[in-house]
């Protein structure tokens, strides 16, 4: 069972969103263990998980909780107590409490408790209330449903409620507010309340609709098809269902619940996995009972069973003293082959590490792998001492584990993990090079990134030389290649370097040949004239072995709107006339040069700009 304040703040969500009338009814049913009919539910309920039950009073007689559990049911509502609806009204113990809530949690059913109430004043409500936490007090661990205000008439002339209300002494406001002074007593003392009644009691008696914005509503209506338009938790649609263990007929109920409920029962965190000794092992673990830790020897004592060799173990926690009532619980372990020798490394590539390490006594193989993001990851599984490890990353880190294992009943029984092996894979080669950006003085590299890598080595071709001489080392995949001349061809390598384990260096391969050209040069403007109707003339400069030059001209200085261009071919061809939109207009003009190669065409920068009014 979740604890019960989060079930019943689960509880009190689900009422505060469906506060207002429902009459709807979904199609789901549910087919009851106690009696023949089938049930349909208000469409409150529709992600709510549905659960079976039965409430318990000295009247029940004996009852088998084994066979009542076996039969399916999954909790009890336990009478604590009640008021006598004489005169006096005295508050009583149920006889048969103690025996039933004992029973009822060794069986591990989930467990809630009511008290039947003939209150008349808000005092005596509250006393009722201390009445019952007195009683439960001492099961408090066992209670993980909510403690029910039971709240009827007791269908007698003598009754002192029935009185009380017939004479008009009482009257709804009164009852309502007898009813909240019992759930809030309750409360008080560390329990979660609930209030029991009919749907006509709920209606006329107490205003069940505005308590069941604050408490659980347990509703007694006897049909197969409730039409009460408040909230409720349980609904009690029978008291005339019979269930093998208890004699005669037991009260039937719907227990409904957003999250999954559990019984009170010992537990205990994972026990880590024990290494093979030859002899008897006892692992250390903390036992828990609804989030306390208990003491050994006090609470519990433990006992052992499969305990020596290589498999499944298991041990049995028995309660005693206070939790001599709770279910017994038995956890295992795993009793595994002891630490395995640390992996060495033998051979290491890009995508691929070799490793080795010493033999194990105890084992019919053995696994390597690693842990990353938190998960376990299986590299190799082998019967050797030796393994290739494939598919890895480049230039990445690794820290590997050998375990050894042993088949028992065909489960593998991973031992001890060795220390660990810090070791990584070589950068690979490097690829994708290409021109970012150009001029005739650099061009800019860049090449796919290796995301493990450490830095990027770049070459550049000698030709002097004729071989490849380092450039200049970067961490990030772009570099800018300086001090070049214009319109001519460069040839690059570029390899990835990674740190190892030892804090060398490892290289990556040598890219293939990159090669490119920087743009031709830029020619000077010399001047910039109109000496005809709407026309202008660049006069510049001469750039060798060019294809031609291209006139850019504008209305403004930035170049960046109103502007057109044309080519010119021809390295020989200074003058270059464009025509322009208007006459007497101001504009600004550049130029460069271009070449193509093999289709490509490469640019020279802008020449300054010069500001020219045309005729």
């Amino acid at each position: 069972m979740k604890t019960l304040s989060k079930i019943l703040a689960v509880i009190l969500s689900i009422s505060i969103l469906l506060s207002f009338p429902v009459h709807a009814f979904a199609t789901t049913k549910t087919g009851s263990i106690f009696t023949s009919s089938t049930y349909t539910h208000q469409s409150q309920f529709d992600n709510c998980k549905i659960y079976q039950g039965v409430d318990l009073s000295k009247h029940n007689g004996t009852v088998n909780f084994a066979k009542m559990k076996k039969a399916g049911v999954k909790y009890v509502i336990l009478r604590a107590g009640y008021r006598g609806y004489a005169t006096e009204g005295t508050l009583n113990k149920d006889i048969k409490f103690d025996e039933y809530i004992a029973a009822a949690a060794k069986q591990g059913l989930d467990i809630g408790i009511y008290f039947y109430s003939q209150a008349i004043t808000e005092t005596e409500a509250k006393n009722e209330a201390k009445k019952t936490v007195s009683i439960i007090k001492k099961y408090k661990k066992y209670i993980n449903l909510p403690v029910a205000f039971d709240y009827e008439f007791a269908e007698t002339s003598k009754g002192r409620f029935d009185s009380a209300w017939k004479s008009g002494k009482l009257n709804k406001k009164k009852c309502t507010k007898i009813a909240k002074a019992f759930c809030e007593q309750i409360k008080s003392s560390g329990y979660e309340p609930m209030i029991y009644a009919n749907k006509s009691f709920l209606n006329t008696v107490i205003d069940g609709k505005a308590l069941g914005k604050t408490y659980p509503i347990w509703l007694a209506h006897y049909i197969t098809k409730t039409d009460y338009d408040g909230t409720y938790y349980i609904w009690q649609y029978s008291s005339k269902g019979t269930v093998n263990g208890v004699e005669g007929y037991v009260d039937s109920n719907f227990l409904y619940s957003g999250s999954e409920i559990e019984a009170k029962v010992f537990t205990a965190g994972k026990i880590a996995d024990v290494a093979y000794t030859g002899s008897k092992t006892t692992p250390k673990f903390d036992v828990k009972f609804d989030g306390e830790t208990l003491v050994k020897g006090e609470d519990y004592y433990v006992t052992f069973k499969n305990n020596i060799e290589i498999g499944t173990a298991s041990v049995t926690v028995t309660g005693c003293n206070d939790y001599e009532n709770v279910p017994k619980a038995v956890f295992t372990y795993k009793i595994v082959p002891t630490k395995a020798a640390t992996p060495v490394l033998t051979k290491r590539k890009a995508t691929s590490l070799e490793v080795k390490w010493d033999a194990h006594e105890n084992a019919d193989g053995y696994r390597v792998s690693y842990s990353e993001n938190g998960k376990h990851v299986t590299l190799a599984t082998t019967t050797k001492t030796e393994a290739v490890l494939d598919n890895l990353s480049p230039a990445k880190n690794y820290s590997l584990i050998v375990q050894a294992y042993k088949t028992v009943d065909k489960t593998k029984y991973f031992g001890i993990a060795s220390d660990e092996l810090k070791t990584c894979t070589k950068p690979s080669k490097v690829t994708g090079i290409k021109t970012d950006k150009r001029s005739d003085t650099y061009i800019k590299l860049k090449w796919d990134k290796q995301n493990n890598a450490d830095k990027y080595i770049v070459y550049k071709y000698n030709a002097d030389k004729k071989e490849f001489n380092e450039y200049k080392q970067v961490k990030s995949n772009t570099v800018k290649v300086k001090d070049l001349k214009g319109d001519k061809k460069y040839k690059f390598k570029v390899k990835a370097v990674k740190e190892n384990e030892k804090g060398k260096t490892m290289n990556g391969k040598n890219s293939s040949a990159f090669s490119d050209y920087t743009s031709p040069c830029a020619p000077k403007l010399k001047s910039a004239s109109s000496n005809a109707y709407k026309r202008l003339t660049a006069n510049h400069s001469k750039v060798k072995k060019v294809t031609g030059y291209q006139v850019k001209w504008s209305t403004t200085s930035s170049f960046k709107q109103n502007f057109k261009t044309k080519k010119f071919k021809g390295a020989d061809n200074l003058k270059n006339t464009v025509k322009t939109y208007r006459s007497g207009g101001s504009y600004y003009v550049k130029v460069r040069a271009y070449k193509v190669r093999n289709g490509v065409t490469y640019y020279s920068p802008w020449s300054d700009s010069a500001h020219v009014y045309t005729k």
